[in-house]
């Protein structure tokens, strides 16, 4: 081909492109773009809509990882508490000392749908756990986990919680009151007459009641309670 021939063969397609006498081309590279647009969509939707709840989600403390969402919202806090204290010399309950064994009926409403119920807790275990609703029917748990780094009780249940309705959990459990934190509930050494006694005391100020019984330990979750103690 000469330069002549060259020349007018690079007009005559400038031109053709110019008149629009192909439309594929146009055509082809906006197909191409909206199949682009489509796949991409496909890739980032997918996980939105297949990924679980986070619990997490909606909170914004420094610290989230160690809160408790609030989906479910305590109301009311029934306690009972069997101490093994050997307060003197002479008393002795051999591998229960300083333990206690611990219940709590908790009732709480519920906040926003959800499939996991949690609470704080710490330095406790051998939970016992029931989860029931308004009407009294139990709500089968798929599983529960206590992670101590997180000092939080998971609770998964197989039901969504309904919005605005009321559950109660009953949790049986146990806990150590030795602590040399002097925090949550605690045995405190001092003399009498010259001999060792302990004394049972608390100090559940500002998140340290979550060592005595599982709860929503923050300082703005206010709730009804009524404890009662064997010592």
């Amino acid at each position: 081909m000469g330069q002549e021939e060259a020349d007018r063969f690079r007009l005559v397609s400038y031109s053709s492109l110019r008149q629009g006498i192909d439309p594929r081309i146009p055509l082809s590279i906006v197909w191409l773009f909206l199949m682009f647009i489509l796949v991409t969509g496909l890739i980032f939707l997918t996980p939105l809509t297949t990924a679980r709840h986070n619990p997490y989600d909606r909170l914004h403390e420094i610290h989230d990882w160690q809160q408790v969402p609030r989906d479910n919202i305590p109301t009311r806090y029934d306690l009972y508490f069997k101490f093994f204290l050997p307060y003197r010399p002479g008393v002795d309950f051999g591998r229960r000392n300083f333990t206690f064994d611990g219940f709590a009926k908790i009732t709480f409403r519920c906040e926003r749908p959800n499939q996991k119920i949690l609470f704080h807790s710490i330095r406790q275990g051998n939970f016992l756990i029931q989860v029931f609703d308004e009407k009294q029917h139990e709500v089968k748990i798929t599983d529960f986990y206590h992670n101590h780094t997180q000092e939080v009780l998971h609770i998964d249940v197989e039901d969504v919680l309904t919005l605005g309705a009321t559950y109660t959990v009953q949790l049986n459990y146990t806990g150590i009151f030795l602590n040399a934190n002097w925090t949550g509930v605690y045995a405190a050494p001092y003399q009498y007459y010259k001999e060792k006694h302990w004394m049972l005391t608390t100090h559940l100020q500002t998140v340290d009641a979550r060592r005595m019984f599982p709860c929503l330990d923050v300082p703005e979750a206010k709730a009804k309670f009524q404890v009662q103690n064997l010592i």
